[in-house]
């Protein structure tokens, strides 16, 4: 079977989300017949083999692998997919998530118009019940738009997110091109790897991907090693971006970093030395942040390195508090002077209405007084 779309799957312990899942893969208008659809199971311990195995006897474009042993993350799983993938392009879909009935035809259409390397869409958030809770990120343009590389490249770091896109399976393989193993963040690492080896790429503006929000989500994993190794995958995507010419977007990466990692420590609920732990461990990325003289991280780090142990993680948070009211308000201000901009242009509309107004009538009285003589 020629398939158009390999799409791989890594699973865990998902046996409340795989049916939604694999259901958005039946719906499909390119055709479900056209998909390769590759389980790669990493050892669950609930029904996900079992479902799995279903889908496969079911369905011969389905194909169910199962690691010898648990590998504590997705890059393993997905790594074995991807040796088993048959089209010439595949996609991701996380198995709690789903596609929008369009995806793999959109964005298969986009791909062969354009002939780009990647070809992408915009999520939505659900919830686990599939209420929309966000219909479209912030960070995603508007209009359909071409990206060429190396020009356009700082235009996706350090935005990470992989499950939106269409990939190139040649171009995986003829760069050997694999995800981390055993740590979180392994997303972030591959996109990046595959981000620099890309010419063109191209947004389509259109909703491709469900992404659900749920506490079993690793990404709302809040234990001390989900934090330290996503530290490591950070490790790795910051030495990419050097080792690859791209040292001057180093400072902007460590502070997104590390407003996403400490906004979840916020959230969660460690222990004092475990935070301090997490903080010392991050420390290197406070570093990039002086380095690039980013004044709010660069300020930030040197109270943080003179408070007392213990307390680092209140002090975080006060000033990340501090931060968000000065944002406010430089925003209020911003929508304060607009309104008075507003107001003159129509105040400047109305004097000069009145002038012409006066004008008028002093050209209609000049014209009368000729009249009379």
């Amino acid at each position: 079977m020629n398939y158009k779309i390999s799409i791989i799957i890594a699973v865990y312990n998902r046996e409340k989300f795989l049916r939604r899942a694999f259901e958005s893969l039946k719906l499909q208008t390119i055709g479900f017949e056209n998909l390769q659809v590759i389980f790669a199971d990493d050892c669950s311990t609930d029904t996900s083999w079992e479902i799995i195995q279903e889908f496969g006897r079911a369905h011969a474009n389905v194909e169910p692998v199962r690691l010898p042993q648990n590998s504590g993350s997705g890059g393993a799983p997905r790594n074995a997919a991807l040796g088993l993938a048959k089209a010439k392009y595949f996609m991701i879909l996380d198995s709690d998530d789903e596609f929008t009935i369009d995806a793999c035809r959109l964005l298969y259409d986009a791909i062969e118009r354009t002939d780009v390397d990647f070809a992408y869409g915009y999520f939505s958030e659900v919830d686990a019940a599939g209420t929309v809770l966000l219909e479209k990120n912030k960070a995603f343009d508007n209009g359909e738009k071409v990206f060429h590389f190396p020009g356009d490249f700082a235009s996706f770091v350090p935005v990470g997110g992989f499950f939106t896109k269409i990939y190139k399976t040649a171009l995986v393989r003829e760069k050997s091109l694999t995800l981390p193993h055993g740590i979180p963040g392994q997303d972030v690492v591959f996109f990046l790897s595959y981000l620099l080896a890309c010419k063109t790429a191209y947004y389509i503006d259109k909703p491709v991907y469900k992404y659900t929000r749920h506490l079993e989500s690793i990404s709302y994993s809040g234990s001390k090693s989900y934090f330290l190794g996503l530290n490591q995958a950070y490790k790795l995507y910051m030495e990419l971006l050097g080792k690859n010419g791209q040292s001057a977007l180093l400072g902007q990466c460590a502070a997104a970093f590390l407003s996403f990692c400490f906004n979840k420590v916020l959230e969660s609920k460690l222990l004092n030395d475990e935070v301090e732990e997490i903080f010392d461990a991050y420390a290197w990325l406070w570093d990039h942040c002086v380095t690039a003289k980013l004044a709010y991280w660069s300020e930030s780090a040197q109270i943080l390195d003179a408070v007392l142990p213990g307390k680092r993680l209140i002090v975080y948070k006060n000033l990340k508090e501090i931060r968000e009211r000065e944002l406010k308000l430089v925003n209020d201000n911003a929508s304060l002077l607009q309104e008075i901009n507003s107001r003159d242009k129509i105040l400047n509309t109305k004097a000069v209405r009145a002038l012409l107004k006066i004008r008028h009538s002093i050209i209609k009285n000049i014209s009368f007084g000729k009249n009379e003589l």
